[in-house]
């Protein structure tokens, strides 16, 4: 429970409205323009925790069919199901987000976005393996701090400390104002009875962001 607990906190940050374009750089007509007004007013919903209103909007998008907003809809919908904790329904619908044409514009987008999700929800399911195997499938389409940090986290629980290490290192890399990278950090070189490297890691995350508890957690 402590090990889900932590991770929902480290991987609270996958996009819900929209990727770069939506999925066209040039929809410009007025039904276009009012389903991407649906999707935002969806994202309010989503904001305030009304996942079943949010739901109820991206229906409204989804049957529609245009292949503007079709794919962010569904996409949005199985985050949804997601903070719902309802998996099954969220596989349904990331399977529709993992069939998008290669010849989208989005498609790597999509791709990273929709196995991060499945490798977080194998997380929080506590079945680490399963999530490592999501999320090296989500590193074929993108490398990003976000994910390097969560699978270093998860390698930590497993006891792998050594490909632990290269993965925080890798989102350090990324970037090196997160304080949370830092505390993990910590923690993997302390399983690693790397003391002095280990405190110099939480005096960084300490100086980063002092207000952070996580900061202190190791």
């Amino acid at each position: 429970m402590k090990f889900k607990l932590i991770l929902v906190l480290l991987c609270g940050l996958c996009l819900f409205t929209s990727c770069s374009d939506g999925g066209s750089s040039d929809a410009t007509d007025i039904g276009a323009q009012q389903q991407k007004s649906k999707l935002d007013q969806a994202g309010a919903q989503f904001q305030q925790g009304n996942y079943f209103k949010a739901i109820e909007i991206l229906d409204e998008i989804i049957k529609v069919n245009d292949p503007t907003t079709i794919y962010q809809a569904t996409y949005n919908k199985a985050y949804c199901y997601y903070k719902l904790d309802d998996y099954n329904s969220m596989n349904k619908f990331l399977e529709f987000v993992l069939d998008i044409d290669k010849d989208n514009a989005n498609y790597n987008w999509f791709r990273y976005n929709a196995f991060f999700m499945l490798g977080r929800a194998a997380s929080k399911e506590e079945k680490p393996e399963k999530a490592i195997e999501y999320f090296m499938k989500a590193l074929e389409y993108k490398q990003t701090h976000d994910i390097y940090n969560t699978m270093a986290f998860v390698e930590t629980e497993l006891g792998r400390y050594e490909p632990a290490l290269e993965h925080i290192n890798l989102a350090i890399g990324f970037d090196n104002t997160s304080t949370n990278a830092y505390s993990t950090r910590a923690l993997v070189n302390l399983k690693l009875n790397k003391i002095n490297e280990a405190i110099a890691d939480v005096e960084k995350a300490i100086q980063i962001d002092s207000l952070n508890p996580y900061a202190y957690k190791h």
